[in-house]
């Protein structure tokens, strides 16, 4: 998969470090800023309680 390299006209949301952590796959830019759009397989079993 490509990533996306750091510059000057992309930025990271708030929240960046806590979706990297959280697992997130992939994103895309919307207004300058890196949105989440996936956590992976939408049909693997949840991990959550």
């Amino acid at each position: 998969m490509a990533e996306i390299g750091p510059n000057t006209r992309l930025r990271v949301s708030p929240y960046y470090e806590a979706t990297v952590k959280d697992g997130v796959t992939a994103f895309s830019p919307y207004n300058r800023m890196l949105m989440r759009v996936s956590y992976g397989d939408p049909d693997a079993p949840s991990t959550n309680a």
